[in-house]
Parts: C-alpha cells; sequence; structure tokens
C-alpha cells in the first residue's frame, strides 16, 4: 500500500495561443514547441522565406515561410521575438507583400530584421541592433 502501479501520465505539453484569426506560419510549430520550453534557437537566429519554400537543411537555423498564397497578417509571428531574423526574398518581388511582411516582422520586436536578396540591394538592415527600426515598410 502507498506505492503507485502506474507510472503517472506526464504532464500535458503547452501549446503555442496564437491571436484569434491567425496561426502559426508553416515550419513554426517547432520552434514555437521550443520557445514555450524556454530554448532559442542556435546564434539566436531564424530564416523567413517569402514566397517559396525553404530547403530541406536551411542554413541558418529554424526557416519559416510565408507562402505565395498567404496574407502575411494571418500568421502569428511573436516565436521570432528577440531573433535575429533573415528575410529571404526571391526574385521578382512583389513589393507590398514584402512590405506587410516586414510591418508583421517589425511589430513582433525582432533582436534584428535584415533583408536578403539576390540582386542589388543584397543586404538591407530594416532593424538593427544598434539603431533600431531604420526603414519603415
Amino acid at each position: 500500500m502507498g506505492h503507485l502501479t502506474h507510472t503517472p501520465a506526464p504532464a500535458a505539453a503547452p501549446s503555442w495561443k496564437c491571436p484569434h484569426g491567425r496561426k502559426l506560419p508553416p515550419f513554426g510549430k517547432p520552434l514555437a514547441d521550443a520557445v514555450l520550453r524556454g530554448l532559442q534557437p542556435k546564434g539566436r537566429q531564424a530564416m523567413v522565406y517569402l514566397d517559396c519554400w525553404p530547403p530541406e537543411s536551411p542554413p541558418f537555423g529554424p526557416a519559416l515561410a510565408c507562402p505565395w498564397d498567404a496574407d502575411p497578417t494571418a500568421y502569428d509571428w511573436r516565436i521570432l521575438a528577440g531573433l535575429d531574423v533573415l528575410v529571404k526574398v526571391p526574385p521578382p518581388c512583389d513589393g507590398d507583400r514584402l512590405r506587410r511582411l516586414l510591418a508583421e516582422l517589425i511589430a513582433c520586436k525582432p533582436r534584428r530584421l535584415i533583408v536578403l536578396r539576390n540582386h542589388a540591394p543584397h543586404v538591407q538592415f530594416i532593424v538593427s541592433g544598434a539603431r533600431g527600426v531604420e526603414v519603415q515598410p
């Protein structure tokens, strides 16, 4: 008497709560689960691919997507708060979609926000560690 015959069921893992009408971006669940456990990606950086899918083995840590058929405002980007966020933009780029995505990402307060392109300007700092928001989308 007094001992358990069955091991207790593990407590349910907390799940990420998105604001009403929003959901995690594609490939965002592993990062959200890690954030809930108090973890951060190695190097404190993540990549967002606009209008394309990330490669199978992303070079810069977690990789999320904002697919061509989705509105950037439909996603909960808060899992990127405090991280260096690199946004990969394919050619040609819809400037309005990029501006909407950048506005959403700025709102989640990344440590840095950098746009990467295949054409000039190849690298553009939107939010820097030293000066904060440098470019308004």
